[in-house]
């Protein structure tokens, strides 16, 4: 399993993180990494069951939100202002968080 870079969780040490415990990972796109971020990563967390994955593409002022289903994951495109629900309740306004 991949590293968090930035790990939001309430353990005391990321190396103790299993996929069974992620509740979402958050990607975002830098210009040379779209294609692993989009792709690998995608079929690799889909892998491990890891349930909710998003990603920013700062260039297309995006948020695709990525929820996990027993056929794969179901995917949402988002602009400007994204309420969401799942899984946990949040409103990001992309405009201003990528200005």
């Amino acid at each position: 399993m991949r590293r968090p870079r930035e790990p939001v969780c309430e353990i005391d040490s990321p190396e103790a993180l299993y996929a069974k415990d992620v509740v979402l990972v958050v990607e975002v796109i830098s210009p040379g990494s779209r294609r692993t971020d989009v792709v690998t990563k995608r079929s690799e967390y889909a892998d491990a069951g890891i349930e909710h994955y998003w990603i920013v593409d700062p260039e297309a002022a995006t948020l695709t939100t990525l929820d996990l289903s027993s056929r794969g994951y179901v995917e949402q495109v988002r602009r400007g202002l994204c309420v969401i629900e799942a899984p946990l309740p949040v409103t990001i306004d992309l405009d201003a968080a990528l200005s």
